[in-house]
């Protein structure tokens, strides 16, 4: 996510390396929102021996949307990239909280977008895009 919001940076301006790393962590984070939240404690020859904070899948999810999503100030692909992310989160997870929060996180996107005064085609295109690739509820 670094490398994102550094190609996103004034001084770089680099959307496409930006999606790019988006696309990269995707199927790492649509592997683990697809899979049961794991065990937190090592159990040998059946005695609890210690336990381990583990880091669940809102945390993973909330990621790259929190750090890159400030970020998109009027970067029309890059925010269908973030918009792709939460469509393959929602479409790959086994839990009814990842889906709402695969939701919320485009809700948000498009509204930092919006906040960001883009021009009207541009903001049309993002809450088309949104419309069409999530089944949430725009919220705008």
């Amino acid at each position: 996510m670094e490398l994102a919001v550094r190609a996103l940076s004034t001084g770089t301006n680099d959307p496409y390396t930006a999606i790019n790393a988006v696309q990269e962590v995707a199927p790492g984070i649509v592997t683990a929102v697809s899979r049961p939240v794991p065990g937190d404690t090592v159990v040998v020859d059946g005695v609890p021996r210690f336990s381990y904070r583990t880091i669940g899948p809102a945390e993973i999810v909330d990621m790259p949307f929190d750090q890159i999503r400030p970020h998109i100030s009027g970067q029309v692909e890059v925010a269908e990239a973030l918009i792709d992310l939460a469509a393959r989160i929602e479409a790959a997870t086994i839990h009814s909280s990842i889906e709402d929060l695969a939701r919320q996180h485009v809700n948000l996107v498009v509204e930092q977008f919006r906040r960001d005064d883009p021009v009207d085609r541009d903001l049309k295109r993002v809450e088309d895009y949104a419309a069409k690739r999530l089944t949430f509820t725009s919220e705008g």
